[in-house]
């Protein structure tokens, strides 16, 4: 790698903490420049760590600015890189958080459940690869209230099958009987 790319290499990850205190500092528009930059860039050098960073941030700039139909997407690519990658940190683990709110406020059970199962195994995976950290870090979502309203979730479902099946079962009856 010639100083040339190194250079630029060190310029887009620039872009990316610039970008990052920008929002800190509520600069949103001017935050978005520096982070789509550094977006292309992570793009161009498969650089996923970096991607799902900036996705993350994107998306919460998004959240922040009360715009959701432009930050789920990038919540989504953050779970998508991770399910890939089997790659996440703690910075990035929040944008599950982001996402089982939308489909909380949305009322789509089998979305939030979703998401609960993943935030539940990004939390493991982040138990075990930030040992020390994961010890001292609170999360807004516990583990235990995690499982709650997982299992929640799951009743509600299997309840839902259940009565499906009994309309099925009850049609095809009065089909038959008539």
């Amino acid at each position: 790698m010639d100083n040339k790319d190194q250079h630029s290499i060190e310029y887009a990850y620039f872009q990316k903490g610039r970008g990052i205190q920008l929002i800190r500092q509520k600069k949103t528009s001017e935050a978005l420049k520096h982070l789509i930059f550094q977006g292309i860039f992570s793009l161009k050098m498969i650089d996923f760590a970096s991607l799902a960073i900036v996705n993350f941030y994107l998306g919460k700039l998004y959240w922040i600015n009360n715009d959701r139909k432009q930050s789920i997407p990038y919540f989504k690519k953050v779970d998508s890189i991770v399910n890939k990658y089997k790659f996440i940190t703690p910075e990035i683990r929040s944008s599950y958080e982001f996402l089982i709110n939308n489909a909380k406020e949305q009322h789509n059970d089998s979305v939030q459940l979703y998401y609960t199962n993943q935030l539940l195994r990004a939390d493991s995976i982040i138990a075990k690869d930030f040992a020390k950290l994961s010890t001292k870090i609170k999360y807004e979502y516990d583990t235990d209230r995690l499982n709650e309203e997982k299992g929640q979730l799951i009743k509600k479902h299997k309840k839902w099958k259940f009565l499906f099946a009994i309309l099925i079962t009850l049609a095809v009856f009065l089909i038959v009987f008539f």
